[in-house]
């Protein structure tokens, strides 16, 4: 679980505008993918399109599969392979930045490519014996399930149905 467990660095001091973090640029690749990048390097790319209406709030509840490896191709974890989807509260620093601002840009059954920079993964210190200075995390994360309380696990319990 190293990839969501361990807690994030503190942001740069630097400030950021709200304008700017709000600012996407979109592009619509020859294969019907979508990239979203914003002003400081937080990239997401479609791979498949989510419903396109229901995206989860800060303080959502969702639940996650992905493989997050380093962009030489190591993977350092993956809930897939585990075979068990993760779980956080979005917005509320429990995983990395570019999770938190990443997920909540994700509508349901969406599955995306995030590349999140330094700034918005485990800063230049990294996490030593794990995660290296600057580390420019790369994850593949499908939104299986997002709701608050009890509507969650029922949205489980019927996937696991299927």
């Amino acid at each position: 679980f190293f990839f969501l467990m361990i807690r994030r660095p503190p942001r740069s001091t630097q400030s950021r505008s709200s304008a700017a973090s709000d600012v996407y640029k979109r592009q619509t690749w020859d294969n019907n993918r979508q990239l979203n990048s914003n002003m400081e390097g937080l990239q997401i790319e479609t791979i498949k399109a989510g419903d396109g209406k229901s995206f989860p709030q800060k303080g959502s509840k969702v639940s996650v599969h992905y493989h997050g490896y380093f962009p030489d191709g190591t993977v350092f974890d993956s809930s897939v392979q585990r075979g068990e989807p993760f779980e956080f509260t979005v917005g509320v620093k429990e995983v990395i930045a570019g999770w938190d601002e990443g997920v909540a840009q994700m509508s349901l059954g969406q599955k995306v490519k995030l590349t999140c920079p330094p700034n918005f993964a485990y800063g230049a210190r990294g996490i030593p014996g794990v995660i290296p200075p600057s580390a420019t995390p790369v994850s593949y994360t499908h939104l299986r399930a997002h709701e608050t309380g009890r509507n969650l696990v029922c949205r489980l319990l019927l996937e696991k149905k299927k």
